[in-house]
């Protein structure tokens, strides 16, 4: 059984404040680190405001291969994922997402 920790109002504490507004505007987590020893993570949790995703367009030939394969299936649930107009991530931009991902993953796992 997990135990859900009270959230910490920063309302009075400037300088966390500042990081946090940090974290949430660069959409980057931040380490806290005491000595040699990192002690805590910080990570953004709502998405990006600026964030536009392209949709899919339609595809007739894509659906038509969709629509012989199970709805779970891993070619299903990603076909089209990679359609983007936008650059691809470099490695510290993917490695950065993989953090976050994993982190808010966590996260929720403690909220269970």
């Amino acid at each position: 059984m997990t135990r859900e920790s009270p959230p910490l109002d920063i309302t009075n504490a400037p300088e966390l404040s500042r990081l946090a507004g940090e974290v949430r505007r660069t959409r980057r987590p931040r380490v806290w680190r005491r000595g040699n020893e990192d002690v805590a993570i910080l990570v953004p949790l709502s998405p990006p405001v600026h964030a536009i995703i392209t949709p899919v367009p339609d595809n007739p030939a894509l659906a038509a291969v969709l629509a012989g394969l199970p709805k779970d299936s891993v070619v299903a649930r990603t076909a089209g994922a990679l359609h983007t107009d936008q650059p691809f991530p470099g490695y510290d931009e993917e490695k950065e997402a993989a953090a976050i991902a994993i982190a808010a993953d966590t996260v929720a796992g403690w909220q269970d």
